[in-house]
């Protein structure tokens, strides 16, 4: 699908993907989103953000840095509390550099 839809589809499924499916297939859908330009596809990418995996967290949280998407006020709103969620909560340093650096930036909050 060549807008939004596909990418609202995906994230109602996020939750039984991030108990059901390997990380490697959540990996491929944080790539996929990362080549998406709709905010969809972002917030997709905030989902992931906080998945179980290290690497599928380090690998949103890297796309949601390189992003080009549009910031609408749900994405900020949204990106302001995955942000602050991961800062309150985030083990990994590789992770915890990322979200200090999107932060500090003040693109999605």
């Amino acid at each position: 699908l060549p807008d939004d839809r596909l990418d609202a589809l995906l994230r109602q499924r996020w939750g039984k993907l991030e108990k059901e499916a390997s990380e490697e297939l959540r990996l491929t859908l944080v790539r996929f989103y990362r080549s998406r330009p709709y905010e969809g596809a972002i917030l997709g990418l905030f989902d992931a953000a906080e998945d179980p995996s290290e690497e599928v967290r380090v690998a949103a949280l890297q796309a949601l840095s390189q992003a080009m998407a549009l910031r609408t006020p749900e994405v900020r709103r949204t990106g302001a509390r995955v942000l602050a969620n991961r800062l309150k909560h985030e083990k990994s340093p590789r992770a915890l550099e990322i979200v200090y650096t999107l932060a500090a930036g003040g693109v999605y909050c």
